[in-house]
């Protein structure tokens, strides 16, 4: 490398000056500076160059004047003077410019606009596009993908006339493009928002996957599954599957943005990749995103927990362990950054790599760490997909999250506490006071959205996880309080979905807090049109997930859409957005799955409503309002086997006096939808029953599900999942098992751990038993043992001697006398 630059100096004077400013950036960018010399001589190198070029351009023609502006850009080498120079001619010389010319020059801008916050004159990429939109249809398809790609970058948008020739020019070459100019072409649709069209998309998707080899880069692949989210394509299975092949190879080499697009992307298109990506997919998140290196002891050192409890490793061995692990993480996190940046390195690029090549990364520093809005999707996209990440995972995860709570801003903390919840996953004591303190804080300047979702969220902390906080909930009134204001705005669902949080909290809300979201509910029921709707595919499907259904979906295929999801950005309607203040919006009529979550929901407020009469008073209110439209969908055949388990919880729960009549006629409905495939988890046939036995009914016909195990004895349905669960070090948390054990397994993944520890104490608490009865099992046998030897000494020899062989003579009379079954016969 220093050769080559000494001989470009020396021989300056002899050949252009811009002839070698592109020779030298084709030289960085084979062989980057090695070391701090050869930096030096580059930099002074372009100074000297770019120097001799200023005021010239104009005598340079327009396809040398576009080449050096590349070289630079690519070289990262910032000359302001000389820059809006080049700008200027291009500008003046529109007209004349080719397409590959005009893509490079608005590429090379946009780069500089990026990296340096170079600011160009208003309408200056447009006038280089309207000077070039006449060449654009012989143009090749790669100069029409770059010129997409800078106008993306500029933030500029093209006329909805000028994505016809672009898009044109770009479909009559797909089949030469590469997966860089691929990903830059997607990227840039989903970036200016433009439809390409279901045939341009059609021929993309055939092209990525004849060429999935070519994505090269990480960046690439995110790009491509970015793109096909933010345009809202959903390819076919098959053609994910074949594309999450080449994204699987390529997470060697995948940054903190790339893999948290990565995550986003597949929960926007709903596809749910196998658990061997998945597995993978995780592990190199925790090693590049949350930057955790560190493992546990037993990992490090390859001993199994009783290896660890019979002797367990001193604290210089451990300590080594990790060191060595450490030093392999430094050194894949170097190779990461060398793959990344050493192909595409100039002066300021490549001298940034080297330097922090040689510098040894510490993990969770302050200029590694990803933003809170990263984990957030990253997080967020994991609950969509229906992925459990392991204890172990989510612990690294709760530790990198915790740094940034203090300066979290109130939308994305509020996110972060709801994906958190949904897992579900109940971080540490430490974690929820600084989370609860964060938010205290950043309460008032919350928007609407965020309280809904931090109230879900505390709401599935304190009844599903039993978090009890320290203030005594003074921080749950006051978030409740906050609520109030925007009951009247809320879908629906969602109205519900609160109702059901505000039962759930521990300490209890006051009444009155429960009375405001009753009020508005029973005004959202009485203004609703009469009757109910079937339940559509635009519905949220996360409605049921709130009133506490499971969501089912297999692996590696295409999962149910989800879209307007209820405790999301979109928490509130379309409708009371674009309309005025002014204008009342009509009130659409009820699905039958908001009238049975909603029974549900006020049953809940009815048994933990207590002695307030308000409370109760608009429990009856509604449940007049709502039981006529579920006995109607019930009626019709619109329920299936969890809305008619709600139903019956609802009304067990607010303790209604119903007739036999109607518990005959639930139960008959229940065994046709069991009959027609609807399936019933073992804890929710558990739930059946009892709500029936609430309410005074036996119902013989129904499955019954098997009786629970003594306390502490795990089930054999848990047991025999947890044997066939696949251990990985931050895998998935799922079983793999399928029917009736899977589903028992699954339901409650903190109840595993209490289940591991009841057994353990209770085994623990047996041997010391045992132990402590042993001392008085001795004395007693001493004790009969000096009884007999009296009584012997007493009786006379012959009766002693006729005694000793009826003792052993039989067995059974033996048995016998041990139990008092013949000891009359005997004596």
């Amino acid at each position: 490398m220093g050769h080559s630059v000494f001989h470009i100096h020396a021989s300056v004077r002899l050949n252009p000056c811009r002839a070698a400013l592109v020779h030298l950036s084709r030289l960085v960018a084979e062989e980057p500076p090695s070391d701090d010399l050869e930096r030096q001589l580059v930099a002074v190198l372009v100074d000297e160059l770019t120097a001799r070029l200023r005021g010239g351009l104009r005598a340079l023609p327009q396809a040398e004047l576009a080449a050096t502006v590349c070289a630079l850009s690519r070289m990262r080498a910032f000359d302001g003077p000389l820059l809006r120079e080049a700008a200027a001619l291009a500008r003046e010389d529109a007209r004349e410019l080719s397409a590959w010319q005009a893509a490079g020059l608005v590429w090379s801008f946009a780069r500089y606009r990026r990296d340096f916050r170079f600011s160009l004159e208003s309408g200056w990429a447009l006038a280089l596009l309207d000077g070039v939109l006449p060449r654009l249809p012989s143009a090749r398809a790669g100069d029409a993908a770059l010129l997409l790609y800078g106008l993306a970058l500029l933030g500029e948008r093209p006329p909805t006339a000028a994505f016809g020739p672009l898009l044109a020019s770009s479909r009559s070459g797909m089949a030469s493009l590469g997966g860089r100019e691929l990903s830059m072409c997607i990227w840039a649709l989903a970036k200016l928002q433009h439809d390409p069209g279901a045939d341009w998309v059609e021929a993309f998707l055939a092209r990525c996957e004849a060429a999935t080899r070519t994505f090269t880069t990480g960046s690439s692949v995110a790009n491509v599954l970015y793109g096909l989210a933010r345009l809202g394509v959903r390819p076919p299975a098959g053609w994910m599957a074949h594309f999450l092949w080449q994204a699987q190879r390529r997470m060697n080499c995948m940054d903190q943005q790339s893999l948290v697009m990565v995550a986003w992307a597949l929960a926007r298109i709903r596809y749910r990749p196998d658990n061997g990506w998945l597995t993978r997919f995780l592990r190199y998140a925790r090693s590049v995103v949350l930057q955790q290196p560190g493992r546990d002891p037993q990992q490090l050192l390859g001993l199994s927990s009783q290896q660890l409890a019979a002797q367990p490793p001193s604290a210089e061995v451990v300590a080594a362990a990790q060191q060595r692990q450490l030093t392999l993480w430094r050194l894949q996190q170097q190779r990461l950054r060398q793959r990344l940046s050493g192909g595409r390195a100039g002066v300021a690029g490549a001298a940034g790599v080297d330097a922090a090549a040689a510098a040894q990364p510490i993990a969770g520093s302050v200029e590694s760490q990803v933003s809170i809005q990263g984990l957030n999707n990253l997080l967020w996209a994991l609950e969509r997909l229906s992925v459990r990440p392991n204890g172990t995972w989510m612990v690294h995860y709760c530790r990198a999250a915790q740094t940034r709570l203090a300066t979290c801003p109130p939308m994305e903390l509020a996110t972060l506490l709801w994906a958190v919840a949904r897992l579900p996953w109940l971080p540490t004591q430490g974690w929820m006071v600084d989370a609860c303190a964060a938010l205290r804080a950043c309460l008032p300047r919350c928007p609407p959205a965020g309280r809904v979702m931090a109230f879900l969220a505390f709401g599935r902390f304190c009844g599903w996880m039993g978090y009890r906080p320290e203030d005594n909930g003074s921080l749950f009134e006051a978030l409740a309080q906050h609520l109030d204001p925007v009951y009247s705005r809320l879908q629906t669902t969602t109205l519900i979905s609160v109702l059901v949080a505000a039962t759930r909290y521990r300490p209890a809300l006051a009444p009155a807090r429960l009375a405001a979201v009753l009020s508005s509910l029973l005004a959202r029921v009485r203004s609703a049109p009469a009757g109910v709707v079937q339940h559509s595919a635009s519905e949220p499907a996360a409605a049921a997930a709130a009133v506490g259904v499971a969501e089912w979906t297999a692996e590696g295929t295409a999962l149910v859409p989800m879209t307007a999801v209820t405790v999301g950005r979109r928490a509130f309607s379309d409708a009371d957005r674009a309309a005025p203040a002014a204008v009342a919006t009509p009130v659409p009529p009820l699905t039958q799955r908001q009238c049975v979550n909603a029974v549900y929901a006020v049953g809940r407020a009815m048994r933990v409503a207590g002695r307030s009469e308000t409370v109760r008073r608009l429990c009856v209110a509604l449940l007049r309002e709502l039981l006529g439209r579920a006995e109607q969908a019930a009626e019709a055949g619109q329920l299936n086997a969890v809305d008619l388990l709600q139903l019956l919880c609802g009304v067990a729960a607010a303790g209604m006096r119903v007739s036999e009549d109607w518990l005959r006629r639930h139960e008959a409905r229940m065994r046709q939808a069991l009959a027609a495939g609807d399936r019933l988890a073992l804890r929710h046939l558990a739930e059946l029953h009892r709500a029936y036995r609430e309410l005074g009914y036996s119902a013989t016909t129904l499955p019954v599900p098997p009786p629970a195990p003594p306390r502490g004895v795990a089930p054999p349905a848990r047991a025999a999942a947890a044997a066939a669960r696949t251990p990985t070090a931050a895998g998935v948390r799922e079983e793999a098992g399928g029917g009736g054990a899977a589903l028992a397994a699954r339901e409650h993944p903190h109840k595993r751990g209490k289940a591991a520890k009841a057994s353990a104490s209770t085994a623990l608490a047996a041997r010391r038993e045992e132990e402590s009865q042993q001392p008085r099992r001795r004395a007693r046998a001493v004790g009969r043992e000096s009884a007999n030897g009296a009584q012997a000494h007493q009786r006379p020899a012959g009766q002693k001697r006729a005694q000793r062989p009826a003792e052993g003579a039989s067995k059974e009379a033996a048995e016998c006398r041990e139990a008092g079954a013949g000891s009359g016969e005997e004596h």
